[in-house]
Formats: structure tokens, sequence, C-alpha cells
């Protein structure tokens, strides 16, 4: 079954010119699966310290975040095996929608 993989992070590395390099080591707080159907499928909520996602995705989607978000097939889509990074706020979750 198709999904996106989520790792969520507190804490990235950052270079002199501070553009976002990488999850620092051990900032890990939580890794999952959301499965990727023909009907919009929200993650867990993000953990009280995670304020940075990677998304890697196995076929083409849509996402979307926020406190409740709902994907559509017309809005954010993601490549198959695209890999993202996004800023978010603890409490907030992503949504998942096939895209073809």
């Amino acid at each position: 079954m198709a999904a996106i993989y989520v790792t969520e992070c507190y804490q990235t590395g950052v270079a002199a010119n501070q553009w976002i390099m990488s999850p620092a080591v051990q900032s890990i707080q939580a890794e999952y699966n959301v499965p990727i159907s023909s009907s919009s499928t929200q993650g867990p909520p993000f953990q009280p310290l995670t304020n940075f996602i990677m998304v890697n995705t196995d076929s083409a989607c849509s996402l979307a975040y926020g406190l409740n978000p709902t994907a559509v097939p017309t809005k954010h889509r993601v490549s198959p095996n695209d890999t993202r990074f996004y800023i978010v706020l603890p409490g907030w979750k992503i949504a998942v929608i096939a895209n073809v």
C-alpha cells in the first residue's frame, strides 16, 4: 500500500547562511507512515516539541497540513519518491490523498 513517511524533529542543522540542512542528530521526535488512499487521511498530531518535519512519498499524492487539514488532489502535489521538508507547529497534523 502506498504511504507517506513522516519524520518529526525539534531541531535542524543549519549552515552559516541559515538554510535548513537536515534534522539535527538525536532530534527525532517520531517516525510513522500515513496511508495514501482516494480520500484524505490525517496522521497523528505532531509531538509537543516538533517544529520541523521531513516527508517522503512512494507515489504521487497531494498534502495539506494544519490543525485539521484536508488534502485535495488539486493542490500541493508531491511526486513519487520525493522528499520534502516543512516547518510546522506542535499539535498540527499532515493529511494526504492520492493524486494520479
